[in-house]
């Protein structure tokens, strides 16, 4: 709506161009309460020139009406007072409720008040409001003489009314709080919030506030006492602490928010009286302590509850207190003598405990609970006499008589009393009557009886020598208030006794037929004889009687007896015949009943440790005999039994028996012959002759054949359990190197091993016996490739017969030294179509047998087949497929050649792309039989000569009857290799010359220079090559 009023009824314009200061225009900011109306706003003039220069003005001024609205324009009082005016109210010139106020007026007459002033008067009804308001005065036409001048915007606030905030003056801890707030521009705004805050511990709170009158609000929040903040919806208050509260005003009288606040101290918080509490001075144990509580805020409210409590023991009891006098409690509870706590409705106490009381003050003068106590020492617990005991006399012996005494003078007048008396040492225990003396001492006895354990039901004290005595007495009331049991000290009464007797025997070793002298020594019994003991076979059990004469003294000692017995071969018992039976291996020992010991009682007694008779036997006997005999060789047989060296200044024989189990009454009897003086080793030189012809018993000759089963029987006599025993030593009939068990040797026996060495043939124990002809343990394996060498040789007629076999000293027909050998896989060939690997070894002279283990990945490769060589190609060769693994075994009678060469080709068949050297691995090698000892290595370029001297450890180690000594020479040099023994003598040298380089192996058969052999023990070889030395040991093991 656009409004005009025309005030002007003329209007002249007069109009200078005289020069003059430039002047500025300003809107103020002013603050209108909410809802008045009237509110002048000055627009004021700065630099007004002095005189008549201004005389007309045009303002055009903008504003919010939804803030203030103005209402008329006035000239009166201000510097255009007198001017010709009209004014126009725009509305809505602008978005937002923006009206304008537009302005002009003229004058003929100069300013009324030049430079600086009001120029005019806007009047504004203010908007009503509950929030703070404003908006701006903008000036947006601003002329003086139709000049535009410098016009400064104002600002319209629409403010309120200021908030105020009361609280309750005085609150006793656990009432509630008032809090007040007056606002009329709050009026109907309700409820308000305010908040509370204990400035001491920090605990705050809200308080809702409704209105009353118009404007009027206040609310109410509990206290409760606390000393620190709690997260409860009441003020934790305790008396003296500032209590302050606030309140959030939106809209004051600037228009803006602030919050008003009461002053510390416009609350007072106060409290009630705090308690007092006591307890009895002194009280002894038993009686009744008293608890008195005074507290003017709780008369009538009785009755109350006190805790009391013993320190000492922890006990802990309550006592009801009832009121007297306002406000004064009082009760009691009763004393019961205990160390330690109970759960009886008394107070536990002993003399010198520490008790207290204490009560819970639910109101005291912090406006709070308080708990109120007594001190330690504000009572004073007090008890008896403690009383004594004591045994006398000091020394007793069995039989005699006891008195305790206990003295209390708290008893007087009480007896009799009953003390217990006690043997520590057997437990004997009994009650002792105790009669009053003289005033506060009672006395009484029992008698003691000797007895080494406690009975029952004989009123006696069981005691023995030695023994401690104790007694003991509860005291009902001792020092400490409370019952207490006395004791005597350990070892005011011992009881004595007598002497121990000793028992000895003699000699402590014998034979049956021997005597055997029975010795006691008894002081105790010193002119009692004579005496009775007895003596045992504790093997058999056969027990006799002997009599002990006593012995003059000196020289013998007093007390001293002896008696003898004479013993009998005996297996078994026969007691009680005057004879005591023993035999080898029996244990002897004798009893002796000492009727008063040292500890005055009965004790058997034997010899002491060590001192039992021992009854010796003889020495177990050992047999044995070749495993295999051959008809035309001879039957080693050798009995050790030390018994049978019965003559030690010559040579003794014994007997064995010789059966051919397989042949019928084919019994021969041969005598053995100790192999020297006290060996206690008995032999056949030459071993017992056999034959494949029929004989008779006993004619000398032992008829044998293949797989015959031969037994060897020698009776021991005297065994070291004093036993009889037969020994048997099985041998089987043999032909050495039958393997095939068809009665002839062939080269199948000698094929048949090198199969059974690669795993295609399993021998039994009889062909294993059989084809291992070149001896027992030579060679890493029993059966190896050097037996079938051996078979082979024999078959062609170069072996006139095999080692010694049946001896188990053999000698080998090839006692040629064999060199250390080097073995490696070579780089594929082909031949004869196939893809083959050659084995190539370092040195192919004397080589007549091998055994091979190669691994392979079946995956990879497959074995076609294995064959000799240009060295090997006459020789038996055998091989074995299994599990990756490739077994060889070869031999032959005579080598082909010398030096290094292929002894074997490997046929094989690549099933996957796969570097064929790398493919098989050698994982075992035994050349000779062991005999010549070999190193695998990586390629044939490998088997040249060794780079530097070694000598290597001899095999095997320990050894018996024979080792290899390996040793490499990098370049020509004069060796000498000795062996020593171990104090250094030079027992035989093995090597002394100028030697090639290469590698050599030398055989030692532990025979001295002399051809002798050399006993058991530690040996060491030497390697000496004139600038190198070098040393090992060995073990001999016979």
């Amino acid at each position: 709506m656009n409004r005009f009023r025309n005030l002007m009824t003329t209007m002249t314009l007069l109009l200078t161009t005289a020069a003059f200061a430039q002047p500025s225009l300003t809107a103020p900011s002013v603050v209108f309460t909410t809802g008045t109306t009237g509110n002048l706003v000055d627009i004021t003039i700065s630099n007004a020139p002095v005189g008549d220069n201004i005389t007309g003005a045009d303002l055009f001024l903008r504003y919010d009406s939804d803030v203030a609205t103005a209402t008329d324009v006035l000239t009166s009082g201000t510097a255009a007072d007198g001017w010709n005016l009209a004014y126009n109210i725009v509305e809505d010139v602008a978005a937002g409720n923006i009206d304008e106020i537009r302005i002009s007026m003229a004058s003929s007459l100069p300013l009324a008040v030049p430079g600086s002033g009001a120029l005019i008067q806007i009047a504004f009804s203010a908007a009503s409001t509950t929030s703070p308001t404003s908006a701006s005065l903008d000036f947006t036409l601003a002329e003086l003489n139709e000049a535009a001048v410098t016009a400064t915007a104002g600002l319209i606030t629409i403010g309120g009314a200021t908030s105020t905030i009361g609280i309750s003056a005085s609150v006793a801890v656990g009432a509630d709080i008032t809090v007040t707030v007056d606002d009329v521009d709050l009026t109907g705004t309700g409820p308000l919030t305010a908040t509370i805050t204990n400035t001491d511990n920090g605990d705050t709170e809200t308080v809702s506030l409704t209105e009353g009158a118009a404007g009027s609000f206040s609310g109410t929040i509990a206290t409760a006492f606390s000393i620190a903040a709690s997260s409860n919806p009441a003020l934790d208050v305790q008396a003296g602490d500032t209590v302050t509260v606030s309140f959030d005003d939106p809209f004051d009288a600037n228009g803006v928010a602030q919050t008003v606040a009461t002053t510390a101290g416009d609350l007072t918080i106060i409290g009630g009286t705090t308690s007092t509490i006591g307890i009895s001075g002194t009280v002894a144990v038993g009686d009744d302590i008293t608890v008195t509580v005074d507290d003017a805020d709780l008369a009538g409210a009785g009755p109350l509850t006190a805790t009391i409590t013993n320190t000492d023991n922890g006990d802990t009891e309550t006592v009801s207190l009832t009121e007297g006098a306002a406000g004064s409690f009082s009760g009691t509870i009763t004393t019961a003598f205990s160390v330690a706590a109970s759960n009886n409705p008394k107070l536990d106490v002993q003399a010198g405990d520490t008790v207290t009381a204490s009560f819970d003050d639910p109101y005291s003068s912090s406006g709070g609970p308080q708990t109120v106590s007594t001190s330690a020492g504000d009572l004073t617990i007090t008890g008896g006499t403690t009383a004594t005991l004591a045994l006398s006399p000091a020394a007793v012996d069995a039989g005699d008589d006891i008195t305790v005494t206990v003295v209390d003078a708290d008893l007087a007048g009480q007896g009799p009393l009953t003390a217990t008396i006690s043997n520590d040492d057997n437990g004997d225990t009994h009650s002792v009557t105790l009669t009053e003396g003289a005033s506060g001492t009672f006395a009484g006895t029992i008698t003691t009886v000797f007895g080494s354990a406690a009975s029952s039901g004989n009123n006696l004290l069981d005691v023995k020598a030695g023994d401690e005595i104790s007694a003991s007495f509860d005291d009902p009331y001792d020092a400490t208030g409370g019952p207490q049991t006395i004791a005597t000290t350990p070892g005011d009464l011992t009881i004595g006794g007598g002497t121990t007797a000793t028992m000895s025997l003699g000699p402590t070793t014998l034979n049956p037929g021997d005597q055997i002298t029975v010795t006691v020594i008894d002081p105790d019994e010193v002119g009692n004889g004579p005496l009775t003991a007895l003596i045992i076979n504790t093997t058999t059990g056969d027990t006799e009687t002997v009599s002990l004469t006593e012995a003059a003294s000196p020289p013998a000692a007093a007390g001293t007896f002896t008696a003898a017995i004479t013993t009998v071969f005996a297996s078994a018992a026969s007691s009680e015949n005057g004879l005591l039976g023993i035999a080898p291996g029996d244990v002897v020992s004798a009893e002796y009943v000492d009727s008063f010991n040292d500890v005055g009682g009965s004790e058997t007694i034997s010899p002491p440790a060590g001192n039992d008779l021992t009854i010796l036997g003889g020495t177990t006997g050992t047999l044995t005999a070749s495993a295999g005999v051959q008809a035309g060789g001879t039957l080693r047989i050798e009995v050790q039994d030390a018994d049978l060296n019965v003559d030690p200044g010559a040579l003794d024989t014994i007997q064995v028996t010789v059966t051919n189990q397989s042949v019928a009454n084919e019994v021969e009897t041969v005598t053995l012959w100790e192999t020297g003086v006290n060996t206690a080793i008995f032999q056949l030189p030459g071993g017992a002759p056999t034959s494949s012809a029929a004989g008779s018993a006993e004619d000398g000759t032992l008829q044998v054949s293949p797989q015959d089963l031969i037994e060897t029987d020698y009776v021991d006599e005297l065994r070291d359990d004093g036993s009889l025993a037969t020994l048997t030593a099985a041998t089987s009939g043999t032909l050495w190197g039958d393997t095939s068990g068809n009665g002839t040797l062939r080269a199948l026996d000698a094929s048949l091993i090198l199969q059974e060495n690669v795993g295609s043939v399993t021998f039994d124990a009889y062909q294993t016996l059989v084809g291992d002809v070149s001896a027992p343990g030579v060679g890493a394996i029993p059966l190896n490739g050097f037996d079938a060498v051996l078979i082979l040789r024999y078959v062609v007629g170069l072996e006139a017969s095999f080692p010694d076999v049946e001896s188990g000293t053999p000698v080998h027909p090839y006692k040629r030294a064999a060199i250390g050998r080097r073995l490696a896989l070579g780089s594929p060939e082909a031949i004869d179509g196939r893809v083959q690997l050659p084995l190539v070894v370092s040195e192919a002279e004397d080589l007549l047998a091998g055994n091979l283990t190669i691994g392979f990945d079946p995956a990879q490769i497959r074995i076609a087949g294995v064959t000799g060589s240009d060295l090997t190609g006459n020789y038996e060769v055998a091989s074995h497929v299994e599990d990756g693994q490739l077994r060889i075994a070869f031999a032959g009678t005579e080598s082909r050649g010398v030096g290094q060469g292929s002894i074997l080709h490997i046929a094989i068949e690549p099933l996957a792309d796969v570097e064929l050297v790398s493919a098989l691995t050698i994982e075992s090698a035994n050349l000779n039989g062991g005999l010549s000892p070999v190193e695998v290595v990586d390629s044939p370029a490998a088997l040249a000569v060794p780079q530097v001297f070694g000598l290597s450890q001899n095999w095997p180690n320990p050894f018996n009857p024979e080792t290899q000594i390996q040793y490499t020479l990098p370049q020509d040099a004069h060796v000498t290799l000795t062996v020593y023994d171990a104090v250094g003598q030079t027992v035989s040298t093995l090597v002394q010359e100028h030697q090639a380089s290469g590698q050599y192996t030398v055989r030692w058969d532990a025979l001295n220079q002399a051809g002798q052999s050399v006993a058991s023990g530690i040996y060491f070889y030497r390697l000496h090559t004139g600038s190198i030395t070098m040393t090992r040991k060995m073990s001999l093991l016979r």
